[in-house]
C-alpha cells in the first residue's frame, strides 16, 4: 500500500510544480510517479509468481503425503 501512496505523492508533487511553475520539479516528480508504478507492477508480478511457486510445492507435498498413505497395506493401517 505504501507504493501506491508514494506514487500519489509524486503525483501530487508534480501538479504542485506545473501550478508553481517549477517545471524542473514537476519533471522530477512524473519520473518519480513512473518509477513507483514500475516497483508496485513488478512486486504484483513478483508476489504472483512467488504464491504460484508456493502452492505448487504444496500441492505436490500432499499428492507425496497421500501416494505414502495408498501405498501402506491395510494389514498395517491402525484401522
Amino acid at each position: 500500500m505504501h507504493r501506491v501512496g508514494l506514487t500519489v505523492a509524486a503525483f501530487v508533487g508534480a501538479t504542485f510544480g506545473v501550478r508553481t511553475g517549477r517545471r524542473e520539479f514537476a519533471q522530477h516528480m512524473f519520473r518519480a510517479r513512473v518509477g513507483f508504478q514500475f516497483l508496485t507492477l513488478a512486486m504484483l508480478l513478483g508476489g504472483g509468481v512467488f504464491y504460484d511457486q508456493k502452492r505448487k510445492q504444496e500441492r505436490l507435498e500432499l499428492e507425496q503425503e497421500n501416494r505414502v498413505a495408498l501405498d501402506v497395506p491395510a494389514s498395517q493401517k491402525n484401522v
